[in-house]
């Protein structure tokens, strides 16, 4: 004989323990997206070498800071905004003088650009 009491019991633990477990996920579901839009800007850490071939001075423009004059090697680090471009040059009087810029960004190397005499990254970010 069917024991339709122990059916019904059965079917009903099984609807609760299914509704208990949409909830909860629910609930994980609804405090996983977080609804503020706070965006908070990251800064980066950025490090700038350029090298000469020759020991002819050549002159560093960059947006941060004035403009420097170094011989044959010069090297910054400076923290950045996430948001915010940057864009580096270096220009020598001797045609022979190969100048390379290598740019690390948070410690990874990201650029490395070479010309003679004249060298610029373009708007990095």
């Amino acid at each position: 004989m069917l024991n339709l009491h122990y059916w019904s019991d059965r079917y009903m633990t099984l609807t609760k323990t299914r509704l208990l477990l949409f909830a909860l996920s629910s609930g994980f579901l609804l405090l996983s997206c977080n609804h503020e839009d706070e965006y908070v800007p990251k800064s980066r850490i950025i490090k700038v070498s350029i090298e000469g071939t020759t020991e002819s001075k050549f002159q560093v423009t960059r947006i941060l800071k004035k403009d420097t004059v170094a011989v044959s090697k010069y090297e910054e680090t400076y923290r950045l905004d996430d948001d915010r471009r940057f864009c580096i040059e270096a220009f020598c009087e001797d045609k022979n003088n190969l100048l390379t810029v290598s740019v690390w960004k948070d410690g990874v190397l990201s650029l490395v650009v070479s010309d003679y005499s004249h060298v610029k990254t373009g708007s990095l970010y």
